[in-house]
């Protein structure tokens, strides 16, 4: 499976290098031929689809370490005392 997956990276990569190629072939514009402006977009767009992940891995640690901080006995008590109240 991860294989799969760095094959699918890796030939986007190489796409966006041909992409950005191919525009430095047909246009006269400096700042196209200094700019990966493909590569620059596919790059962006990889670091923006990341973030979501980031953001549910920290919520994950975070009820983790409140899970781990709670004792056996408090996770017991804690319906209990609820019904009671």
């Amino acid at each position: 499976m991860a294989s799969q997956d760095e094959l699918k990276e890796s030939t986007l990569d190489l796409s966006a290098d041909a992409i950005d190629s191919t525009l430095n072939l047909l246009t006269e514009s400096e700042l196209l031929e200094d700019v990966p402006v493909a590569g620059s977009i596919y790059k962006l767009s990889k670091a923006l689809s990341s973030i979501p992940n980031a953001i549910f891995l920290h919520k994950v640690g975070k009820f983790l370490e409140t899970v781990n901080d709670k004792t056996t006995q408090e996770m017991i008590s804690a319906p209990a005392n609820h019904k009671n109240s």
